[in-house]
């Protein structure tokens, strides 16, 4: 069996003074890799560890059962078992059939959210077929946490914190397709400020713009984690209701008009406004496409309108 010192060695020269000087190549290689930030383990032809750098040894009392082996000694092949893509994809650098292996894992600690890549390259070693496997730990965090917030940025409306109407019609499309395959309930609500313009004209669009935001938050308490919530226009508001029957739609814009009417009574409200808004509704079956789900919330919302505002209308 190699051993660790063995495998990292390299051949290093320095000239001094015109003479070849050698260095403990096995010194250097290990103060090389104790230098980095990764974590990197070495694993011989049978899975065991071979060498692992001081990094790897610090982050080995992390949260992340899977990753959490101690160091040399230990059998990581057998450590892994219990994650099949992780343990294939080992197997298939060690068998030769894969050069190159990546897996992002989650390592979350109680204090911080935190992310890993794992690499794992072929061991080569003086140029020979391969003797093992060369894997390293990589922290994503910051780049993770950089995707999220412009995820976050492209899917939800900066005013009220609801989604957008991007996301929205996204995830529409999404529930409709469920909904024709299993035929499983599904709603939709739409939701308009009633004569939203004057409310700007006579008090601001700043006023405005917190009326918006205290509808969006009234909406979400009257509302479920389940469902999705979208400003789709600018006093316009979409409510969907996965798995909500007819009789359930209408419980729900029911809550959302008594909630933002109690409101208006609220003595605590700052400002003098009355909030009214007119509340669409309708239940889909399997047959209905996209356009005919959005036209006949329309035209629930168009009748709420057109019998007086500040009222439900489900079809």
């Amino acid at each position: 069996m190699w051993s660790g010192e063995f495998i990292l060695e390299r051949m290093l020269a320095v000239k001094m003074d015109n003479k070849e000087t050698m260095i403990d190549q096995s010194e250097i290689s290990k103060s090389i890799l104790n230098s980095l930030g990764d974590q990197i383990c070495v694993i011989d032809r049978a899975g065991m560890i071979l060498f692992v750098n001081d990094e790897w040894i610090r982050e080995s009392t992390s949260s992340s059962r899977l990753f959490d082996i101690q160091g040399v000694g230990v059998n990581y092949m057998q450590a892994v078992e219990t994650n099949a893509y992780v343990h294939e994809g080992l197997l298939s650098i060690l068998s030769g059939k894969e050069k190159y292996f990546t897996y992002e894992y989650s390592c979350h600690t109680a204090t911080e959210k935190r992310w890993n890549v794992m690499q794992a390259t072929p061991l080569v070693v003086n140029g020979s077929g391969s003797e093992g496997v060369v894997i390293r730990h990589v922290d994503v965090t910051k780049q993770k946490l950089l995707e999220m917030q412009l995820k976050h940025q492209a899917e939800t409306d900066s005013l009220t914190g609801l989604y957008n109407r991007r996301y929205f019609e996204t995830r529409l499309e999404q529930e409709i397709a469920m909904l024709q395959r299993s035929g499983a309930s599904l709603s939709l609500l739409a939701i308009d400020v009633d004569n939203f313009k004057a409310v700007n004209d006579l008090f601001g669009h700043q006023i405005g713009d917190i009326v918006l935001k205290q509808l969006a938050m009234l909406i979400g308490e009257s509302t479920r984690k389940t469902d999705i919530l979208a400003r789709v226009g600018g006093d316009e508001f979409a409510v969907l209701l996965p798995g909500t029957n007819k009789a359930g739609l209408n419980k729900v814009a029911s809550k959302i008009l008594s909630v933002v009417q109690q409101q208006n009574n609220n003595e605590g409200n700052p400002y003098p406004i009355t909030l009214n808004i007119s509340i669409g509704g309708s239940h889909f079956s399997s047959r209905d496409s996209m356009e005919a789900i959005l036209k006949k919330t329309d035209q629930a919302l168009y009748g709420a309108k057109d019998r007086g505002k500040n009222q439900v209308n489900i079809i």
